[in-house]
């Protein structure tokens, strides 16, 4: 019910306009526009008259890439899903490369000996 709200309240026409408004530069992708703090107070709005709470006209923020921090993990902080370790894409590709050239080496072996 409150989503079919957000839509009624919203729609392309208004978005494209409130973008205008923001000054939010063409050629972006729809990650960039769709992610970003004016953007979090659009939806915020959208939400509220939804709810039928009041809403408050959003003053120009424009558009800022949104910087996301990754997390730094030490080995006493949880990781994962339930105890499932993280594992690092290097890590991967390492034990990758390993099984690899083991199955190179198996390979020549084999050859050589039969």
């Amino acid at each position: 019910k409150i989503q079919l709200k957000r839509m009624q309240n919203g729609g392309n026409v208004k978005l494209k306009q409130f973008w205008k408004d923001q000054k939010f530069p063409t050629g972006l992708t729809p990650q960039q526009r769709l992610h970003n703090d004016a953007m979090d107070k659009y939806k915020d709005n959208l939400l509220k008259q939804a709810k039928g709470e009041s809403v408050t006209k959003i003053p120009f923020i424009g558009y800022k890439k949104r910087e996301i921090q990754q997390r730094k993990f030490d080995s006493k902080s949880m990781q994962g899903f339930g105890n499932t370790p993280i594992v690092e894409e290097e890590s991967v590709l390492s034990n990758y490369l390993i099984v690899i050239a083991a199955i190179a080496i198996s390979y020549y072996v084999y050859k050589f000996l039969f």
